[in-house]
């Protein structure tokens, strides 16, 4: 369901989604969002009588103001448990673009190597001492996450929102940060070689 609705070239572009998809991302019905709207907690832009939202800014004002809110949402097929893509990626698939995770989501130590989960929505989710290696996170939201001590080598991080994300520790050889939003990121300890935090640009050090 959430894949079908946000998957749009266009919206994909513009990082900027309607209000239909601003409900299935982030599991809270149109009302809610319009009213929360009327009281400033978010923005949006009015286009021909419809709105639109950034799609990152509207997962961190969810996180923030309805922090518990996915504990709802996990019976809805769109909200993954980590339990569910550890079992769908032991039995090979790979490919979790453009999906929800339920808020803090537990990964610690998970091996899950080359798994995609471009475009998709990880608010606080805990990756500490994960394997990632060679995993697409481009256009991810990843506020407030944690990849401390992560195996993150070669992982696609372009585009992301990493805003208050925790890399303490992590290996992020060859990773790639273009264009990311890396607002108050932790970098402390982090193994830099070849990574890239601005285009043409590799570090071997901090």
């Amino acid at each position: 369901m959430l894949k079908s609705a946000l998957k749009s070239d266009l919206l994909l572009r513009a990082n900027t989604i309607g209000l239909d998809q601003a409900a299935v991302l982030i599991g809270l019905d149109q009302e809610t969002i319009l009213g929360d709207l009327g009281s400033n907690l978010l923005v949006a832009s009015r286009v021909n009588g419809q709105w639109y939202f950034d799609r990152n800014d509207l997962c961190a004002y969810a996180y923030h103001y309805y922090h518990d809110k996915d504990e709802q949402y996990e019976s809805i097929t769109s909200y993954l448990t980590p339990q569910v893509v550890l079992k769908r990626y032991t039995e090979g698939e790979k490919d979790f673009s453009c999906q929800a995770i339920v808020n803090d989501a537990d990964f610690a130590s998970y091996q899950l190597p080359s798994v995609d989960f471009y475009y998709s929505k990880l608010c606080g989710v805990n990756f500490e001492g994960a394997n990632l290696k060679n995993a697409d996170f481009r256009e991810a939201n990843l506020f407030k996450a944690s990849m401390k001590n992560a195996n993150l080598s070669g992982v696609a991080f372009q585009g992301a929102d990493l805003r208050a994300a925790n890399f303490s520790g992590a290996d992020l050889t060859n990773a790639c940060f273009w264009d990311a939003k890396l607002d108050n990121v932790n970098l402390e300890g982090v193994i830099i070689k070849n990574t890239q935090f601005w285009r043409g640009i590799p570090l071997t050090k901090l």
